[in-house]
């Protein structure tokens, strides 16, 4: 059985053709993140910096459910790293990873990525996590999103974390997101002792 997947760093849907003196995005288009979904057509997609605001304004205040409801892949998770607070309460929101799929969810999980206890890098730092969704597909898949720092620390962190958690799964597995490091980086190489490169086919 053949299942197309892909991931997606959505930028949390953020409109770069309306934009501020210093560049910042001042609006939001899901439906072109959903549009593009749509065209690659996807079994299942792992979706990175993916936005739940506190509001309910609108139906896409809630990224993870807009885009499993305008793009066929009806079945979604969303995997919170963080809150973010700002003065302005409306823009309150939960930031992470999200999967979506044809498939139904069998189970589903959020795994911290610890921070590092010393930040001494030039680097912007965030808090991180890894979304662990398994499908009722191919007698169940499991799925795991993420979104590595970038920061060195916070790279290993994440590295020693997935590892952690591909020991922990029986079955398949893929392994999908947004690593913010190059294809020679040492520790891509500690993942691929675990898993198949689908680049290197």
């Amino acid at each position: 059985m053949k299942i197309k997947v892909m991931t997606y760093n959505i930028a949390s849907c953020r409109n770069y053709e309306q934009v501020d003196e210093k560049g910042a995005s001042l609006s939001s288009k899901p439906e072109r993140v959903a549009d593009v979904i749509r065209e690659i057509s996807p079994d299942i997609c792992g979706l990175n910096e993916v936005c739940r605001f506190d509001r309910n304004e609108v139906p896409s205040d809630n990224q993870t459910l807009y885009l499993a409801e305008n793009t066929g892949l009806s079945h979604g998770f969303f995997g919170k790293a963080k809150h973010m607070t700002y003065a302005n309460e409306t823009s309150n929101k939960d930031y992470g990873n999200a999967v979506i799929s044809k498939h139904p969810i069998i189970s589903s999980e959020v795994i911290p990525i610890p921070d590092p206890e010393i930040k001494d890098e030039n680097a912007y730092y965030e808090t991180r996590s890894i979304t662990k969704v398994k499908f009722d597909v191919a007698g169940g898949i499991t799925v795991l999103q993420t979104h590595m720092g970038l920061a060195i620390a916070e790279s290993k962190n994440a590295t020693l974390e997935i590892i952690k958690a591909l020991d922990s799964i029986d079955g398949p597995v893929i392994l999908m997101g947004d690593f913010n490091i190059r294809p020679s980086n040492p520790l891509v190489d500690i993942l691929r002792e675990k898993l198949f490169d689908t680049a290197l086919i």
